[in-house]
């Protein structure tokens, strides 16, 4: 019943105003569009982002992390000093809420 009842009405639309019909399903198909180009637009420049600075920066192999509480600057020191550490840089990873 519901379903006749929208093709009624669909086809009440599509004979009585076929221009207004067209402009509006036309509307509706372009803002969908440009919705995906935007996110599609969005998710390739994140991810030229990272493997920019994954090619500058290079892959880390390992990573000392202290959780919230944070990582205490002076043991940096001797993780360079350790003979099987090739290069130890500090990477500061600040979350702020606005």
């Amino acid at each position: 019943m519901l379903t006749t009842a929208l093709r009624i009405l669909a086809q009440r639309h599509l004979t009585g105003r076929p221009i207004r019909t067209t402009i509006t399903v036309v509307g509706i198909a372009l803002g969908v569009s440009v919705s995906v180009a935007i996110r599609t637009a969005n998710v390739e420049v994140l991810r030229s982002f990272e493997e920019a600075v994954t090619s500058v920066a290079g892959q880390a192999t390992l990573q000392i992390t202290a959780g919230d509480l944070g990582f205490d600057e002076r043991l940096i020191v001797p993780v360079r000093r350790h003979p099987d550490v090739a290069a130890a840089l500090p990477v500061l990873a600040i979350g702020g809420t606005v």
